[in-house]
C-alpha cells in the first residue's frame, strides 16, 4: 500500500514541476567592445613555415653556384627566413583593412592611421627584383616548350590530373631552385600542389628559359586575389588560406616607416631542412 502512496506522490511532483513557469531569463549581456571582438579564422592562423634550402648540399654543382648566392642575398633580407608562430600585429591590420579602389594602382590598406600602398614597383624595390639586360621580356605567347609537356617531364600528376603535383624538390632543374625557394609558401601559400598548377609553372618556366619573369606583378595579382577570395568572402566560402607574405610585408613597413615593436618581428632563425622536404 505504502509504495503505491508513495508512487502516486511522485507522479503529483512530476507534474508540479513540468507545470511551473520556467525561471526568468537573464538579461542579455552588452556587447564586448569592438577591441575584444574575435578575429576572423583567417587572421587568427599561423603562419606557414618559409623554404629553406640546405646550401651546402649544392655547393657541390657549379651550375647552382648562382642560386646559392642568391639565396644568400635573400637570406640576408629575411625573405626565407621560418616564420613566427602569430602574426605581426601590423600583417594582421594590414589584411583586416585591405581594400582597392578604381582610382588607385595597387592596393590600400590602413595600419594605426597610416594609409599603406602596395604597388608592383614597391614589391620589386624590396625585393630587388631588377631586370637583367640578358634577359629577355616574357612572351605572351606559347614559347619554345609546351607547357603540358614541361608538366609532364618535371611535375608528374595524380588521379590523371596533370595539376596536382607531388614533386620532390631536389629534382627540381637548377634554375629553378632560387625561384622556388622564395615563391614557395611566400608568394603562393596554397599548399605543395596549387603553388604548381599551370600560371604558377608557367612562370618557372619562363624564368628557367631566361626570360624577364615580372614577379613582383604575380605578388601583387596574389594579393589581390587573397582580397577577393579570403578577405572579402561570401557568407558560405570556407577560409583554409593563411595570411601570405609576411615577411615581405614587414619589409614594406619599414619601407613606410611604419615602427615594429620587439614582440611583432618575426622570426628570422634559418634551420636546415633535409632532402625529404624540399
Amino acid at each position: 500500500m505504502s509504495r503505491h502512496v508513495s508512487a502516486r506522490a511522485s507522479k503529483k511532483a512530476r507534474g508540479a514541476s513540468s507545470s511551473a513557469p520556467p525561471p526568468p531569463s537573464s538579461p542579455p549581456s552588452s556587447p564586448p567592445p569592438p577591441g575584444d571582438l574575435p578575429r576572423p579564422e583567417w587572421a587568427s592562423r599561423p603562419l606557414h613555415k618559409l623554404t629553406q634550402f640546405n646550401l651546402p648540399f649544392f655547393q657541390h654543382d657549379e651550375d647552382t653556384t648562382w642560386a646559392v648566392e642568391q639565396l644568400r642575398l635573400r637570406q640576408q633580407l629575411g625573405i626565407c627566413a621560418v616564420t613566427a608562430p602569430t602574426y605581426p600585429r601590423l600583417v594582421r591590420l594590414f589584411y583586416q583593412n585591405l581594400h582597392e579602389t578604381p582610382t588607385a594602382v595597387g592596393l590600400l590598406s590602413n595600419i594605426d592611421g597610416h594609409v599603406v600602398h602596395i604597388t608592383s614597383a614597391m614589391i620589386a624595390t624590396v625585393l630587388e627584383l631588377f631586370a637583367k639586360p640578358e634577359y629577355q621580356p616574357f612572351p605572351e605567347v606559347e614559347d619554345r616548350q609546351p607547357i603540358h609537356r614541361f608538366i609532364q617531364q618535371y611535375f608528374p600528376g595524380a588521379h590523371g590530373d596533370p595539376s596536382f603535383t607531388c614533386l620532390r624538390r631536389s629534382k627540381l632543374p637548377s634554375r629553378f631552385l632560387f625561384l622556388d625557394s622564395v615563391v614557395h609558401k611566400n608568394v603562393l601559400p596554397l599548399g605543395h600542389r596549387a603553388e604548381r598548377r599551370l600560371e604558377f609553372v608557367r612562370v618557372l618556366h619562363g624564368y628557367q628559359l631566361g626570360y624577364q619573369v615580372p614577379l613582383e606583378d604575380f605578388i601583387l595579382l596574389h594579393l589581390q586575389k587573397f582580397l577577393r577570395e579570403a578577405v572579402r568572402p561570401t557568407p558560405m566560402q570556407n577560409l583554409t588560406w593563411p595570411l601570405p607574405f609576411a615577411n615581405l610585408l614587414t619589409l614594406v613597413f619599414e619601407l613606410n616607416h611604419l615602427p615594429i615593436a620587439e614582440d611583432e618581428e618575426i622570426d628570422r632563425g634559418y634551420p636546415t631542412f633535409g632532402q625529404r622536404e624540399w
